[in-house]
């Protein structure tokens, strides 16, 4: 507000002036003084009462789209609104970047993988960035590369020595197109929601957790209550660490 109300012909008060919203001066600075001061930075011997706020990390396809937005808001909401009762708040973002979409990707532009994703990394991250999205950016993590799958595939065998993974053919969502398993998420009316091919159903050799012996079908990637509808397939195993 510029100015305070004046009494106008009428003796009424005259509606006060206020100052228009302007994005493109008022949120580089507020980013910029919140990445200066790392207001959203958080040390592992923080003396604050901990929080922690995880978000799914995206895969990089490219610049963030309205789904993005629409996820991260509430993740963001939740450490912003935790920071200002006191918290620390640790709240990392990575991307899920390894896997056949960034092979077949390759395939499709010619652009040597690792290339082709990391250049779609560097837009969604300039992408989140700039909507304002406050994560502790030196944690970041890339499940394409070595460090990160040296330690995924370390989780893995720990867990296939104690008896806890085992291996043998499952129904799996087969998308021909992507050349790829899709989860129940990822077929819309019988198709696969990124190619539009119809979706088949195979059995194929994968990786299941110990707890669907049991069974006759696959293990869950998430315990009751909150029990998604995605089979833990080879690679959702490969990516245990995200989990």
């Amino acid at each position: 507000m510029s100015e305070a109300a004046s009494a106008g012909p009428s003796g009424a008060p005259d509606a006060p002036t206020i100052d228009p919203y302007r994005p493109q001066e008022i949120e580089p600075h507020w980013q910029a003084y919140w990445r200066e001061r790392g207001t959203y930075e958080v040390d592992n011997d923080d003396p604050r009462p901990r929080s922690y706020v995880l978000c799914m990390y995206p895969y990089p396809s490219g610049a963030a789209h309205m789904g993005h937005v629409r996820n991260y808001t509430f993740g963001d909401l939740l450490t912003r609104y935790r920071t200002m009762q006191g918290e620390a708040v640790l709240s990392p973002m990575g991307f899920d970047s390894f896997g056949l979409p960034a092979e077949n990707a390759a395939i499709n532009t010619g652009v040597h993988p690792r290339t082709f994703t990391d250049e779609r990394i560097e837009m969604l991250r300039s992408s989140i960035t700039r909507i304002g999205g406050v994560y502790d950016w030196r944690r970041e993590v890339r499940s394409h590369s070595p460090e990160y799958i040296h330690w995924s595939q370390w989780i893995f065998l720990k867990l296939f020595e104690a008896g806890l993974a085992y291996r043998k053919a499952a129904p799996v969502n087969w998308c021909p197109g992507c050349q790829t398993v899709l989860a129940n998420e990822q077929v819309v009316d019988g198709r696969c929601e990124r190619s539009g091919d119809a979706v088949e159903r195979r059995d194929l050799e994968q990786h299941l957790a110990a707890a669907g012996a049991a069974t006759a079908g696959p293990s869950w990637c998430c315990p009751p209550p909150t029990r998604c509808s995605s089979a833990v397939t080879t690679s959702a195993w490969r990516g245990a660490a995200r989990r």
